[in-house]
């Protein structure tokens, strides 16, 4: 179906055009600004993971490690003080 306004025809058909909808131009300025946006944002967030994990497995290893080496001084600590009770009869 056409109408005709003036010289002009207009066609009611369901022809969109990026060029004349401001709703559209609008919509693709935002998709152009936001999707940048998020994919900073994803791959900030993969980095931000992958270092925040290396922390914590070097905090949980130091915590290992100063548990480790308490535990041994402990042992040794027991093993000098059975020792010299078996030295004095």
């Amino acid at each position: 179906m056409t109408l005709k306004v003036g010289n002009q025809e207009k066609s009611r058909g369901a022809k969109f055009s990026v060029r004349r909808d401001l709703g559209l131009q609008l919509f693709a300025l935002y998709l152009l600004l936001v999707v940048p946006v998020l994919a900073g944002a994803l791959v900030f967030d993969s980095f931000a993971r992958e270092r925040l994990e290396q922390d914590v497995k070097a905090a949980d290893l130091a915590l290992a490690r100063a548990i480790a080496l308490e535990t041994d001084a402990a042992l040794n600590n027991a093993l000098r003080t059975v020792a010299q009770l078996a030295q004095h009869p």
